[in-house]
């Protein structure tokens, strides 16, 4: 069943980290997290008018000891065809060396917030993201076999709002230091698109299979 995420408070909770919501991140980041971000990358590459798919299938390298990334996401538009191996992650104003956003609506400030936080996550001189955590999602992971023939890239999803310029943009793409991802890295800011939507509905209705799961055993425990 469909419901509604309130957008405005996303931002108030994530970015803002207000008095009341200080130490309940990582326990709503366990809930919403990895959702939150594949159900807004999906809303946003439907909003290009590309045709979508979640695949079910793990975004592994298929050995005992191989890494493993969040999602893979298959998006295809006429003779376009692209499979994206995803890495989701909710860093946030409560997370360790983070910032707080003050003032959304001042795109001067955001704009140096962005660039400042994009220096943060992104090595320019190496061409690769800063974080280990986060240089996984240049390791080629094995595309699903009825995926072979789409283009493979690489996504590296955040929370926070960033951007290599500056911009508001939520997608973008970076070069980086790859043999095998040759081209570019996608970047998706969860924060700079959750803003864009906001500028023309306070909520977005979505579908949040696991997370319905979890509050139901939630209100079963706690009710």
């Amino acid at each position: 069943m469909s419901k509604q995420l309130n957008l405005r408070e996303l931002l108030n909770f994530f970015d803002c980290k207000t008095r009341s919501s200080i130490g309940h991140s990582s326990a709503i980041n366990g809930v919403i997290g990895e959702s939150l971000g594949v159900a807004l990358l999906h809303k946003y590459f439907s909003d290009q008018k590309l045709e979508t798919k979640i695949l079910d299938e793990a975004c592994t390298q298929k050995s005992k000891k191989g890494k493993r990334l969040d999602k893979w996401i298959a998006v295809t538009q006429g003779s376009l065809k692209i499979i994206y191996q995803v890495e989701i992650k909710n860093w946030n104003a409560h997370s360790l060396n983070s910032e707080i956003v003050v003032d959304h609506d001042n795109e001067q400030y955001m704009s140096c917030f962005r660039l400042r936080r994009w220096k943060k996550q992104f090595d320019t001189e190496l061409r690769m993201p800063s974080q280990i955590q986060c240089r996984k999602v240049l390791l080629p992971m094995q595309v699903p076999s009825a995926y072979k023939d789409f283009e493979h890239r690489t996504l590296l999803c955040f929370w926070e709002p960033l951007h290599e310029t500056g911009k508001s943009d939520a997608f973008f793409e970076v070069s980086v230091n790859s043999d095998h991802f040759k081209e570019k890295m996608a970047v998706f800011s969860m924060s700079n698109y959750v803003s864009e939507l906001l500028k023309q509905n306070n909520f977005l209705e979505v579908k949040l299979a696991d997370v319905e799961a979890r509050i139901n055993w939630l209100n079963k425990i706690y009710s």
